[in-house]
């Protein structure tokens, strides 16, 4: 079941089709077919196997040993090999509690093709270990030839790698990259005039728990929201655990209204619970040219997306950076 025919190369020979008439022609026409399978490494952007004509030559149907680049990552069929480069670590900061805030040289082959809010790069710690996936903070261009990126500490688990190494980083370390990755937050396709939307997008809401507000912080500081009227609902459990928020001045100076929310903080005068509940609390001015860019944990962002929804704003505003 894992493995497909390619039909561009199903060929089976006229003569093994004359002989498939008969009961005994069909037995040897499966022989002959048989002996024909060339099988390939399967991988999903690969052909599984081919079949080639009676009488070529034919080898054993064990699948061969295919050799990558060094430096190379399979990307389970989402198209080509990711290309790993190299980059420097300039500074390790931290942020807030738990995350670490990390500058980054690195040359065109990765940051050439950060041109979108919410992209993201592969990081990891060596050629055989897995990358870890992080959104870059800083906008598109900020620093030629540098990137930050906002790091929340974790362990690991079966299905991602830790990166304690990375949190410790010192500067002048070297890091193994990928280029900018994904398609942001696509603003320009989807809060214009465009299908059912007759009016372009005018209000923008913004979502961030935690780390989640790296590739929101891009997006602010990028100027793709220039002119609009800008909310940001930014959850964190207390304001230990909430980073930038000495750059709360320059977003609200940039049109966005800052809306802090804390969870567990005690003596916080300010929004408390959860930046969902805080939605529903203050609700949505006009859905109709209304927007939104969220990220962070998938609890938060199911809610987000259901109750604004509710409230009228196409879902097809409602943008995640994944």
């Amino acid at each position: 079941p894992s493995h497909r025919v390619n039909p561009c190369h199903h060929r089976i020979t006229t003569t093994a089709v004359i002989m498939a008439r008969s009961s005994m022609g069909l037995v040897m026409a499966l022989a002959a077919l048989a002996v024909s399978v060339d099988a390939y490494a399967f991988a999903p952007s690969a052909t599984a196997v081919r079949v080639v004509p009676r009488g070529a030559h034919s080898r054993s149907i064990m699948p061969p040993r295919v050799v990558r680049p060094r430096g190379s990552a399979l990307r389970m069929g989402w198209g080509d090999d990711v290309v790993f480069s190299t980059a420097k670590v300039l500074s390790n900061e931290p942020a807030a509690e738990g995350m670490r805030s990390i500058t980054v040289e690195a040359g065109d082959d990765i940051l050439g093709a950060y041109t979108i809010p919410g992209q993201f790069v592969q990081i990891k710690e060596k050629e055989d270990t897995k990358a870890g996936f992080f959104a870059i903070a800083s906008s598109p261009g900020a620093t030629p030839g540098q990137c930050e990126l906002l790091i929340k500490l974790s362990e690991g688990s079966d299905w991602a790698p830790g990166n304690q190494w990375l949190c410790g980083s010192k500067a002048g370390e070297t890091l193994i990259m990928s280029p900018a990755m994904g398609s942001g937050f696509k603003m320009e396709d989807n809060f214009s005039e465009t299908g059912a939307n007759d009016f372009p997008v005018q209000n923008v809401l913004l979502f961030a728990a935690g780390s989640g507000i790296s590739p929101i912080r891009s997006a602010i500081e990028s100027g793709a929201l220039a002119g609009k009227d800008c909310t940001l609902y930014y959850g964190a459990r207390d304001t230990t655990f909430m980073a930038y928020m000495d750059k709360f001045d320059e977003w609200e100076a940039k049109g966005v209204k800052v809306v802090p929310v804390m969870s567990k903080a005690d003596g916080w005068d300010g929004r408390t619970g959860y930046v969902q509940a805080a939605l529903k609390e203050d609700g949505v001015k006009l859905a109709k040219n209304t927007g939104a860019l969220m990220c962070g944990m998938k609890g938060m962002a199911e809610e987000v997306k259901e109750a604004l929804v509710e409230a009228g704003v196409d879902e097809g505003r409602v943008l995640t950076n994944f």
